[in-house]
């Protein structure tokens, strides 16, 4: 298995927001991002509900942002038919070519939300990588089910309360060890979540494997670099040696 060439990811801990504000004060990427550059946005940073025919110009300016990276929009309260779902869209070259559902809705998200029924495994520029939104990662299977299906990197759009944060990064630091992979989790800086993301990154010394942690406390925008580096044959190992069965719907999408 070959090493993966840098990948240039840059996390905006995005406020949340009415459509109109977000869309207003959209983000300008023009001339900023390198190839087989990733754009960020934490969970429900629109504060309404959306349409995807209704609210056609915001699902436009995710086009636009995302002619020169691949775009992980956060996730959105989307209205489906009767259905609501905490849905995270992924762009790529100015197009939509996947999103990812929620799984198991938080608190009072179970009253309103209908659960996402497959894992996606997204694969393009040489990276294979999944999205789970905020507190699907808080469970093994999201990512152990992700890794095995070839996943290296783990996007999650969050949404933390600023009193939370220790046992949060407990959680992706713990998902990214136990799997030998990468995993970015992207919070708001609203008030009561405070920001504070973290990316968390798995490498070999010394025939062990240990992480590497970067926090971006209260920066709006901040840029990180990750490899698969010397990983490989520990993450290929981990996944031999592990002997737990883990089933749910998988569904692969290329772009």
């Amino acid at each position: 298995m070959e090493s993966l060439k840098n990948v240039e990811i840059t996390g905006y801990q995005l406020e949340t927001v009415k459509k109109e504000q977000f869309i207003e004060g959209s983000i300008d990427i023009s001339g900023e991002f390198i190839k087989n550059s990733f754009v960020v946005f934490p969970e429900r940073f629109i504060i309404d509900p959306v349409d995807e025919q209704k609210d056609s110009d915001l699902f436009e300016t995710f086009r636009e942002i995302s002619r020169r990276v691949t775009l992980i929009a956060g996730s959105l309260i989307v209205r489906e038919r009767e259905s609501l779902y905490n849905r995270s869209y992924v762009y790529h070259k100015g197009r939509m070519v996947g999103y990812q559902d929620k799984i198991v809705p938080f608190n009072r998200e179970k009253s309103r939300i209908t659960p996402g029924r497959v894992i996606k495994v997204f694969s393009g520029e040489d990276l294979t990588f999944s999205v789970p939104v905020c507190y699907d990662l808080d469970f093994p299977f999201f990512s152990k089910i992700s890794s095995l299906n070839g996943v290296r990197i783990i996007f999650n759009p969050s949404l933390i309360r600023r009193d939370f944060h220790e046992e949060w990064h407990q959680y992706m630091v713990t998902r990214a060890l136990e799997n030998r992979i990468a995993v970015l989790s992207l919070n708001s800086l609203t008030e009561q979540f405070n920001g504070d993301s973290v990316f968390v990154q798995t490498y070999v010394e010394d025939d062990g494997v240990r992480i590497k942690k970067t926090n971006f406390g209260k920066e709006r925008r901040k840029s990180v670099s990750f490899s698969t580096g010397n990983i490989n044959d520990k993450f290929t190992q981990r996944h031999e040696e592990d002997p737990g069965i883990y089933s749910f719907p998988v569904k692969k999408i290329n772009y």
